[in-house]
């Protein structure tokens, strides 16, 4: 949308979501979030201004609220907004929030201070030189990014959450 405005950042988030309408449940997969609503990839999205039931999984937690469809696009998915997400669900969003806001920061540090210049520090000959907080990171870390696993995915192993 031109001149579109955000109320809120939204996060790339991977999880499972039923959606309920008129009492028929349908999957989604959630692609991204954020503390207002979600984008639910699906073949046959709802009508914009429906009112649906939302409920998002992941291994460990779920999370419901009652939405609506803030925009649709048929055979892509649609957009919705949550209405007054009950406290315990919203501390579950905050905490997926919070997660995943930690691992997009921890995305952009790694990609913005290994991949710079080409390996090369600016008007400089020599290999670029990653900045100190990097060379602090665990030795197996930049194994596991190469390897494709998320740093994210990595903390949480690290600190028992799977």
């Amino acid at each position: 949308m031109v001149g579109e405005t955000r109320r809120a950042k939204r996060y790339a988030f991977d999880a499972i979501a039923e959606v309920e309408h008129s009492a028929v449940m349908r999957l989604a997969r959630v692609k991204n979030l954020c503390i207002n609503g979600c984008y639910l990839a699906m073949p046959e999205p709802l009508s914009k201004g429906a009112s649906v039931r939302i409920k998002i999984r992941t291994d460990i937690e779920f999370f419901l609220a009652d939405a609506t469809v803030a925009h649709s696009t048929h055979g892509l998915g649609m957009g919705v907004m949550f209405h007054a997400v009950s406290p315990p669900f919203l501390i579950v969003l905050q905490h997926w929030l919070s997660e995943a806001q930690q691992e997009n920061t921890q995305h952009t540090l790694v990609n913005s201070t290994i991949g710079h210049n080409k390996g090369f520090a600016k008007d400089e000959k020599k290999p670029y030189s990653a900045p100190r907080m990097v060379q602090y990171l665990p030795d197996e870390i930049p194994k596991l990014i190469a390897e494709g696993e998320s740093f994210g995915i990595y903390l949480r192993r690290q600190h028992h959450l799977f």
